[in-house]
């Protein structure tokens, strides 16, 4: 029996032996490399992490943010909005953390050791165990950062604010895939506008006593309440982009007159242009220091009809006043969405067709009628999708 006993208790121990020895055969993680896609928060003193679980789940963020935003933000998303790639946190199940990275100039222990750590945007830069003149081994300078991905856009575990909606802000974490994921917008209960944003109405602009299509319109001050109400005038034939995400800004086209119509899908134009239609122009100006991508959409004005539309987008302040000009586009769109616009026929540019406003530039909107003999006012509508600082140059 004590023979028996005593070779149960040498095989449990080679089985652990074998145990550990795979382990110690696995692949090992750099140093201070976090477990991918997942959302780094700060750690509070005394906080206790929940109990281990067979799952886990997490809502969907809300917003518009699709396959095109290359990790841009999403929309306010909400509470329950999930870091990029969701499912289970492997961080709270991984095992003790890998141990720190080397410092160039400490101390190391063994020659021609090599070591990594993360660094950049998702990147990682190596360092080696080298014998210094005096006789001793030391950690030598790191090697330039290398590996960070084409579409990472923020060093993991950063934590900011930013602003949205009408004068909210709400905070933004970078996940360990080095994305940015994005909580709820919080807006002051007082909030009626995003700052520098137009709202008109007809209201008290009869026909017969100011003419057609006139409006009183006010704009949204700094502090997001309007200012009153201006007489009644024409629509202001530009607009500022709302100046934080989510925020739309909005005016009137009046399509009148006659011109060669441009239509197409795709930039620069290659379909011939179609009979004369009524249409117009509207300057859209990005006042902010950033680049910023714009979704574009007519809906129906007050007082006015369902036109059906089309719309074309040409940079600078300027419309192009010659054919081989009016070609040479940046977005064009026949395409609708009766969910966002309202009613069927208004043109939209979003998702693969949305617009980029270079900082402090503008675009040229063209909106025409696509039927022969209709025109009238429509609603011009920006959403401000995405901001981001301009590229540098080399």
């Amino acid at each position: 029996m004590r023979r028996l006993a005593t070779g149960l208790v040498c095989a449990s121990a080679l089985g652990v032996l074998a145990v550990f020895g795979a382990a110690c055969a696995a692949g090992g993680t750099l140093d201070n490399e976090p477990p991918p896609d997942v959302a780094v928060a700060p750690t509070e003193p005394g906080v206790k992490l929940p109990p281990k679980s067979s799952s886990s789940s997490s809502g969907e963020p809300g917003g518009e943010d699709d396959d095109d935003d290359l990790g841009g933000p999403t929309g306010d998303g909400g509470p329950t909005s999930k870091p990029d790639g969701g499912g289970t946190n492997p961080g709270l199940d991984a095992g003790p953390p890998p141990p720190p990275a080397p410092v160039a100039g400490d101390p190391c222990p063994t020659l021609d050791e090599l070591r990594s750590a993360s660094c950049g945007f998702c990147g990682t830069k190596k360092t080696i165990c080298e014998k210094t003149r005096d006789g001793s081994l030391k950690w030598a300078p790191y090697s330039a950062c290398e590996g960070q991905p084409a579409d990472a856009v923020c060093a993991a575990g950063s934590v900011e604010p930013e602003p949205c909606g009408n004068c909210g802000t709400r905070v933004r974490t970078c996940s360990n895939a080095c994305k940015w994921v994005v909580g709820a917008c919080t807006v002051p209960p007082a909030a009626e506008c995003a700052p520098a944003t137009l709202d008109l109405t007809n209201a008290g602009c009869p026909e017969d006593q100011y003419g057609k299509y006139v409006y009183r319109v006010r704009s949204c001050r700094s502090d997001c309440s309007f200012n009153p109400y201006s007489s009644c005038i024409s629509p202001p034939a530009a607009l500022e982009i709302g100046q934080t995400l989510n925020t739309v800004s909005s005016t009137v086209a009046i399509l009148a007159g006659s011109l060669a119509r441009a239509s197409g899908t795709t930039c620069p134009l290659t379909a011939a242009f179609g009979e004369g239609r009524a249409y117009a122009y509207t300057q859209i100006r990005n006042p902010l220091s950033m680049d910023a991508t714009v979704s574009i959409y007519n809906s129906e004005a007050p007082g006015g009809a369902k036109i059906k539309t089309n719309l074309v987008a040409y940079e600078g302040d300027e419309a192009p006043s010659t054919a081989d000009a009016r070609k040479q586009c940046v977005r064009a769109s026949t395409s609708f969405n009766q969910s966002i616009t309202g009613g069927p026929g208004f043109a939209i540019m979003e998702t693969t067709r949305r617009v980029t406003i270079k900082a402090g530039g503008s675009i040229m909107l063209y909106t025409s009628a696509v039927d022969a003999n209709v025109s009238g006012s429509v609603k011009v509508n920006v959403k401000t999708e995405i901001l981001a600082v301009p590229a540098s140059t080399p």
